[in-house]
């Protein structure tokens, strides 16, 4: 889901900076892959989650430590991480 979602990102001309996450790889559809959100060297405007709702609380942590302001994840919330979400917002 999430490289069909970066992939329609690049097709529709978005010309700002992207910087795929990915544990395993080093290029997602050519752009270079950071293992984790500290590894990319700068602040993104925004953090877009194509994730399982399980793993989600720790990053939003991880981009709360690198100052990332701005996250959306297109799956459905639960109830625990929209909870940690508000939590984190607050400070």
């Amino acid at each position: 889901m999430g490289t069909g979602q970066l992939a329609t990102l690049i097709m529709q001309g978005f010309d700002g900076p992207i910087y795929p996450i990915h544990p395993t790889e080093k290029t997602v559809l050519g752009l270079e892959a950071y293992a984790h959100i500290e590894d990319v060297g700068e602040v993104p405007d925004m953090v877009v989650m194509v994730l399982p709702t399980g793993i989600v609380p720790g990053l939003l942590d991880d981009c709360g430590k690198v100052g990332i302001k701005a996250r959306w994840s297109p799956r459905a919330a639960s109830a625990r991480w929209v909870a940690k979400a508000s939590r984190w917002s607050a400070s």
